[in-house]
């Protein structure tokens, strides 16, 4: 019990014992007989006592029953509120859901070929989307392997801003860092490359970016292709949920492409 609800008992309780206690001296004082005039006010006085007491119970007991209905109004209200409140919420998840779905698909006619723009072969398409990537981030070199059906090894198709003595080494899924991402099918963001790692070269001299994204490609449960974008920048959380989004999106356009030739 609420200790409101103790404290509106508690008052009861003192009423009703103060009541019975004017009836049990106005019945005494009846008893003994009522000898001249003390004796009758004496009498009267009990009574109305009584009777003020008897009002005063029945006015707690209505304003009882008054305070009980107004918080049931108020908890039924609050009841309300609260389911409003969850559906509100839920609504906005929902919103905030679609927005970063929208998002997805515009960065992907930003980067992915259009219908009109027709490219004979996949090097020139995985190069198209290295591109539009570079364009919306700061990558500074980026390369596109691509899933071979028939060996499960993944070649490199397309390169961004590429510059080695050697050539970037194919891998299976398992193999190295992006044969893990091809493996588990997850964007993986690295931080603080070693030095050397990558080497990117430009008419102002020879830097090594820190930051590794590496994005795998989705089609039907399965990786067809891994993407490795570089950058000076730090790739942001949101970086990584945009490309995670995009993920299917990138392997049907790669499936697609593949089915015509």
């Amino acid at each position: 019990m609420k200790p409101a609800h103790r404290k509106r008992r508690s008052y009861a309780t003192a009423i009703f014992i103060a009541g019975v206690l004017s009836a049990l001296l106005a019945i005494s004082a009846a008893a003994q007989g009522f000898n001249g005039n003390r004796s009758w006010l004496i009498f009267i006085f009990l009574i109305a006592n009584l009777c003020f007491y008897i009002a005063l119970f029945a006015a707690y007991t209505l304003q009882s029953q008054s305070a009980s209905k107004q918080a049931d109004i108020l908890s039924n209200l609050q009841k309300r509120m609260d389911q409003y409140l969850a559906q509100v919420g839920q609504k906005k998840e929902q919103v905030v859901e679609a927005k970063e779905q929208l998002s997805a698909q515009v960065f992907a006619q930003k980067i992915l070929p259009s219908q009109e723009q027709q490219f004979e072969s996949l090097e020139k398409v995985t190069e198209h989307i290295l591109t539009g990537i570079a364009r919306e981030f700061n990558v500074v070199q980026a390369l596109f392997f691509v899933k071979k059906s028939k060996t499960d090894l993944f070649e490199l198709q397309g390169r961004y801003a590429y510059f080695s003595e050697e050539n970037p080494h194919d891998f299976m899924e398992g193999e190295g860092l992006s044969g893990q991402v091809a493996k588990t099918q997850t964007v993986l963001n690295v931080s603080e490359i070693p030095e050397g790692y990558i080497t990117v070269l430009s008419g102002l001299g020879k830097g090594y970016p820190k930051q590794l994204l590496i994005i795998p490609t989705l089609w039907n449960g399965q990786c067809n292709g891994v993407l490795e974008l570089a950058s000076f920048e730090v790739f942001s959380e949101e970086t990584v949920k945009l490309f995670t989004d995009i993920s299917p999106i990138l392997g049907e356009s790669l499936h697609n492409f593949l089915k015509k030739k």
